[in-house]
């Protein structure tokens, strides 16, 4: 899935710039969107109070080595979000800084000594996650659509009107350009039969695509119409079904039925 993002740690605006790109900077817990974006957002995870502690950092090591690799990668990542006072101020003022112990906000000299460490850290000590730096997350979704059979990563609209609008879009740009190839036939054809001669008009290839063609778009037109309409009918099964299974597992006791916080509504 990653395949699809700049290679690259260092594709990281600090907060400042971000918004000279017109973007909100929406703080948000989950770590699998932190510096994921949006159009005109991006979401960026704040750092844990815990990541202050050495002892924390010794114990995570020995712990879970995959998960030290990622929090090595997602500080190294604040690093370059955090480039100057002013992106220092902002991330205070967004509450992305932990209050130290005595409930104060590190100064921006004591940050800048402990995150500058982190900017050292090479590919080879942080998850593959942060070999890359800000990712789109409109790829992302479509990744995770062809090759994940997920309807989306993240869905940031929940509802399948959003869902749809999304899929239909480069459909119906492929419906208008074949409407143009074929009103270009049209033309050129009303052409050759308005000229002398065009019974040997040499254009026997061109006469034989203007027949046919016109035959292949119907027929792409109703394959696009059965999915859809196959597609649809799914989806609506599908959540009847999850509903259905949701109730019966709550009238046996089951807590954890419906536990899902977030998805297609």
């Amino acid at each position: 899935m990653l395949q699809v993002q700049t290679p690259s740690f260092r594709h990281i605006m600090p907060l400042h710039h971000q918004q000279a790109h017109a973007r909100e900077i929406m703080v948000n817990e989950n770590p699998g969107l932190h510096l994921v974006w949006y159009y005109e957002r991006i979401f960026v995870k704040p750092i844990p109070a815990y990541f202050y502690s050495k002892a924390f950092w010794e114990y995570l090591k020995q712990a879970d080595d995959n998960v030290y690799r990622a929090s090595v990668g997602f500080m190294r990542s604040y690093y370059y979000l955090i480039q100057y006072e002013i992106d220092f101020e902002e991330a205070c003022k967004r509450r992305l800084i932990p209050l130290k112990p005595d409930k104060h906000y590190p100064t921006y000299e004591e940050f800048h000594d402990f995150i500058y460490p982190f900017s050292r850290v090479n590919d080879d000590h942080v998850s593959r996650r942060f070999h890359y730096g800000e990712l789109r997350l409109t790829r992302i979704n479509r990744t995770a659509f062809l090759f994940r059979r997920r309807l989306a990563y993240f869905h940031i609209y929940p509802q399948w009107g959003s869902f749809l609008a999304h899929i239909l879009a480069p459909i119906i740009t492929v419906f208008a350009v074949f409407s143009v190839v074929l009103n270009s036939m049209q033309v050129g054809l009303a052409a050759l039969d308005m000229g002398p001669g065009h019974e040997d008009s040499g254009w026997p290839a061109f006469i034989a695509v203007s027949v046919y063609f016109p035959v292949a778009v119907i027929i792409f037109i109703a394959l696009i119409i059965a999915i859809a309409t196959v597609g649809i009918s799914v989806m609506g099964v599908t959540d009847l079904i999850h509903g259905n299974n949701v109730r019966r597992r709550k009238k046996r006791g089951d807590r954890s039925a419906g536990e899902k916080s977030h998805g297609m509504i």
